[in-house]
């Protein structure tokens, strides 16, 4: 029986490359990795009221989440972090416009926006096994996480700051899509980590089946 496929993709500028990792690809049984670049990421921190600022943004497509720890959207998908702070996140490279659309809409007086693309490795884990890695490194509650769909945490991946991001599936062939945002710094670190924990990972899933 074949193995399911995990996909890590890490989004940006070739944070590895940068750290001294020369290999952009990593292919073993259930898992590829690769190196991939151009995401846009920007975080905005408000005084106004959500409600004001969904209004602002009502012509642009964005709809900002109301509570921590949800996410809405997609292309950009918007993550509340914290009260009155969100990270927008886009796939689409080089997204200029994204931040032009923002600012076109948003009270300068009252509301920061900040483009911190150049601030974060973003690895992408997709497949079935991607909840069963996660799970070696952070102590969250992985089965209620995969029932609630899109939404968004910070936390540690080991002793690594991070902020996860868990999107709706169907969007791609494996059941799990999570995007996990490090500090550029961090990368190479984080990917050396989950290296390690992967074989642990493929043992799980085989032992246990789908998560």
């Amino acid at each position: 029986m074949n193995q399911p496929i995990a996909r890590i993709k890490v989004i940006h500028d070739h944070a590895l490359q940068q750290a001294g990792l020369q290999e952009c690809v990593h292919a073993t049984a259930g898992l590829v990795m690769s190196l991939l670049t151009g995401v846009t990421l920007l975080r905005l921190h408000s005084l106004q009221p959500v409600t004001e600022l969904n209004e602002a943004l009502r012509d642009s497509g964005i709809h900002l989440p109301g509570q921590v720890n949800q996410a809405t959207g997609h292309e950009p998908s918007a993550l509340c972090l914290a009260p009155a702070d969100w990270l927008l996140f886009s796939e689409c490279p080089a997204d200029t416009q994204l931040y032009s659309r923002l600012e076109a809409a948003i009270n300068p007086r009252l509301t920061a926006l900040l483009d911190q693309s150049a601030a974060y490795a973003v690895f992408r884990l997709d497949g079935a096994i991607a909840p069963w890695l996660l799970s070696k490194c952070a102590g969250l509650d992985w089965r209620r996480g995969v029932l609630s769909g899109q939404h968004c945490a910070r936390t540690l991946l080991e002793r690594v700051p991070v902020i996860l991001h868990y999107q709706q599936p169907g969007r791609s062939a494996g059941p799990f899509v999570v995007d996990v945002m490090v500090e550029r710094s961090l990368a190479r670190q984080t990917w050396q980590m989950l290296l390690g924990k992967l074989p642990h990972a493929l043992e799980l899933e085989q032992q246990h089946g789908p998560f």
